[in-house]
This record gives structure tokens, sequence and C-alpha cells, in this order.
């Protein structure tokens, strides 16, 4: 009797035949997947474009890059794939159902590494409006920041909404922040005894980037460090507008400056982060528990724009205060 995974196979090999595909079809073993082989001279202006994302940096630059894929496919119609890199760092965090919504290009193609990717800019209005990259184009897309006109601005609105809905935590992970929030909910409560447990807590997500993005941030931009001050002032603004049940969660690459510098009056902030930037458990804690939180405070970098647009709320950046999505 044939295995699931062979079984399977043999069902893909069925409907790319059925289908007409463009790409030689048949299914082959490898590294315990199924995949197929691009055949080059088949490829031709009526097919539909290849597109892909080879991110740098850390699992912030991944989620954007699949954001931007996720969506230009929901748009154009073309075919995109993520980097096995991608789909690893976001597997950390996010569910087996959010990663199954799109294709691994080293797990797709056989032949990946024999595909004639083009290398463009990721330039969000001319991909959108530019009919011709839809059909016949195999494209490896690199990050155009700064894309600031009003097509982009919609365009980033209907992303994010739509990674709202797509990526979901997984489990494990959740439970693990759901009981963290609530042991800290019940010391809130034991340092604050004039304010009634079931008063309903509005959490505050902190993310302070340091560490490599300072020296970026000057280098490239002559971006000062974020200082003790802005977070003092993002603090009060909270509790101002929100009263005195407000727990505010700090996450950061560098946790000990958070505890040297930011004092603590109001015993309202709680240090959750352990600034392990190697450990992806650590990581997907951190982005997990952000994105519970009710509002944000955020520094600079991806990981931050990412939490505070999956926690929705007001963010506190920059700026200052908004409750627009933000650009990615």
């Amino acid at each position: 009797m044939p295995s699931s995974k062979q079984t399977i196979c043999s069902l893909v090999l069925i409907f790319l035949s059925s289908a007409g595909s463009t790409q030689k079809d048949y299914c082959a073993k490898s590294e315990g997947q199924c995949c197929r082989t691009f055949a080059t001279e088949e490829f031709n202006q009526t097919s539909r474009s290849i597109f892909m994302i080879r991110p740098q940096g850390r699992l912030g630059n991944h989620i954007t890059a699949f954001a931007h894929l996720y969506q230009l496919r929901e748009e154009l119609g073309v075919d995109v794939y993520m980097e096995r890199e991608t789909k690893d760092l976001m597997g950390s965090v996010f569910s087996d159902a959010t990663l199954q919504v799109m294709p691994v290009y080293e797990e797709e193609f056989c032949n990946f590494d024999a595909i004639p990717l083009t290398e463009i800019d990721l330039n969000i209005p001319l991909l959108l409006q530019e009919k011709t990259y839809r059909q016949g184009q195999t494209l490896s897309l690199r990050n155009k920041p700064n894309q600031g006109t009003k097509i982009y601005e919609d365009y980033v609105a209907r992303l994010t909404a739509s990674m709202k809905s797509v990526l979901h935590f997984r489990t494990e992970i959740l439970e693990k922040v759901w009981s963290k929030m609530e042991k800290i909910a019940i010391k809130f409560w034991t340092k604050h005894p004039r304010i009634k447990p079931e008063t309903p807590i509005t959490w505050i997500g902190i993310h302070n980037r340091r560490t490599d993005l300072n020296n970026y941030a000057w280098k490239k931009h002559g971006l000062v460090p974020l200082e003790e001050e802005y977070f003092v002032e993002a603090m009060d603004y909270y509790r101002e507008r929100f009263g005195e049940a407000v727990i505010f969660l700090y996450v950061s690459d560098d946790m000990k400056w958070g505890r040297q510098n930011l004092m603590n009056p109001k015993r309202d902030l709680f240090f959750v982060g352990n600034g392990k930037t190697e450990d992806m458990d650590e990581i997907a804690f951190d982005m997990t528990i952000l994105a519970q939180c009710n509002h944000s405070i955020t520094t600079r970098g991806t990981f931050g724009i990412w939490t505070a647009i999956l926690a929705g709320g007001l963010v506190h950046h920059e700026g200052g205060v908004t409750d627009d999505l933000f650009h990615v």
C-alpha cells in the first residue's frame, strides 16, 4: 500500500496534468517533499509571472516579505513563493495553517536554482499599474522603502488588513502568553489594592529596538537613539488617556538598558522580554505577547511595526500617536 506522501504526490501529479501547467508535470521526492521541475522552454508570455523575495535581516523583515507576496498575489494574480528561511522563521511564531497559504520556493521547484530570476525593485505603484509584470516574468523583488504615494498607502491598508486575517499565532505560545499576562495582572492588582480586580485592564506593549539598529539608524539616516524621555512621555500619554488600570509590557533586544533607565514609580511597568535575539522561542513569545496588547509604543524596525499592526489600537511612535496602519 502506498504511503500518504506517495498518495499526495500522485494527486498533485494528476492535478497538474489536468491543469495544463507550463512546467513539467511530475512529482519527485526531495527530502520528503513533492517538488516539480520548472521548464524554462515552456514558460512564455502567457504564463503567470513568478514573484519571490529574499529578505535580509530578522523575523520582522521576513513577515514583511511574506505580506507583500501575499497581497501581490491577491491583486495581480501572479504566483508567489516565500523562501525556506521565511517559512522556518515564521513557523516558530505562526500556525501551520498560516504557512500553508503560500508555497516555499525551494520546496516547490526541484531545480529552483536554475530558474532565471530577474532582480527588480519592489516598486508597488509600478507593479500595480504596469500589467506587463503579471505574465511571463520570473522576478526576485528587493525592498524599495518610502513609496509615499496614495496608491502605496491604499495598498498598505489592504495588506495590513489581509495579514490581520491570515497571521495566526501558535496555540502553545498563546497559552504561555495568556498565563504570563494573568500572573502580571494579579501582581498589578496586589500593588494597587484600590483598583478593583474587575476593572478592565488596558495593556500597552512597548518594543524598544536598540543594539544593531542604533548604529544603522545613525550611519544611514543620522538618527540618534531614543532615550528614556521618549518612553516616559509615551507612558504618561496612555495613563492620562486610560486611567490607572494600565499595564505596560516591555520587550527589547537590550533588556538591561530598560531596567537601568526606565523608572517605575506607578508600578505598572513589567519587563517581559529576555533580549535573546538568537532564540526563536523567546522571539516568538515576545512578538506574541506584544500583539495581545490593546495599544503600542514602538521605536524602529519591522518587528515593532508588525506587533503594533497585529495588536491594533493606538500606536505611539516617533511622529506622535496615530490609529492609522503602519507603512511596512
